[in-house]
Order: C-alpha cells, then structure tokens, then sequence
C-alpha cells in the first residue's frame, strides 16, 4: 500500500474487488443473491478491506467489534472446546442429527 493515493470507494473499485473475490464474500465465499456485498472497511483508518456478505460484516466482524484477538479466540475455542475434555460427549436435546 506504500505509495497508494487515498481515494473514495467507486463502482470500479468495488467491480475489480469483487471480480478479484470471484464474485464472493471475502469471508464466506457466499454469492450475494438479492443485494450487493457490503463494502468491509477498517473503522479506525475507514480503508476499504473487502467485500463481505451482510452476516459476515455486520454479525462476525461487527459482533467481534474488529477485535482480531477476539476472532482468534472464537477459532481456538472452536478447534479445541473445552467441554469433551472436561464432561465427556453430551448432546444438547432439540437437535437433530448430530454429527458425533
């Protein structure tokens, strides 16, 4: 980015961006069906990062608050839960299917 003029976000940008993406959100990789990708900026520059579905923006990031330590978290806790450790397998009732 060293050397990059700052610049609005315009309909280019943001078709070059998505193309780049495949067509995708940049975190998901759902295709948007009834509305454009949201533009994903940094709230403490406002730089432009990507374009993310309406979930991954506003629930993933926007409930993480950008908290890259909080997302790092939510992923170890995700790979390594500490219940099976500590309880053994127990099932929550009113799911079906699990995949045990």
């Amino acid at each position: 980015m060293s050397g990059d003029r700052l610049r609005l976000l315009d309909d280019e940008t943001y078709d070059r961006v998505l193309k780049a993406q495949g067509g995708r959100c940049g975190i998901c990789r759902c295709a948007p069906r009834t509305q454009r990708l949201r533009a994903d900026h940094d709230h403490d520059t406002g730089v432009f990062r990507g374009l993310l579905c309406n979930s991954c923006n506003h629930k993933l990031l926007g409930g993480a608050h950008d908290q890259v330590a909080l997302l790092q978290a939510a992923i170890a806790y995700l790979t390594d839960p500490p219940a099976p450790k500590t309880v053994g397998l127990v099932l929550i009732t009113g799911r079906k299917h699990p995949r045990v």
